[in-house]
């Protein structure tokens, strides 16, 4: 079993198709997409299974299982979808 701790995220990039001027539009240096899947016990307004938007720089990126994921603090994350 996996767990991550305090005020930590484990989130996973989502890849998004742009289909209208609405969309968020990601780019190398923009806001990017993501699902969390984990949550530390001090992460209080962010919920696994919540999308959200957070910048890439403010994440440190793992590997795990072939697979890369970030790692936020709550506070990086700019907004839940």
């Amino acid at each position: 079993m996996r767990q991550i701790l305090k005020d930590r995220l484990l989130v996973e990039r989502v890849k998004v198709e742009k289909t209208s001027i609405l969309d968020i539009v990601e780019d190398e240096s923009g806001p990017v997409r993501g699902t969390v899947l984990l949550k530390g016990s001090q992460v209080s307004e962010i919920n696994v299974n919540d999308g959200v938007i957070f910048n890439e720089l403010d994440a440190q990126t793992i590997n795990l299982d072939g697979k890369n994921f970030f790692i936020l603090r709550e506070y990086d994350i700019i907004g839940i979808i």
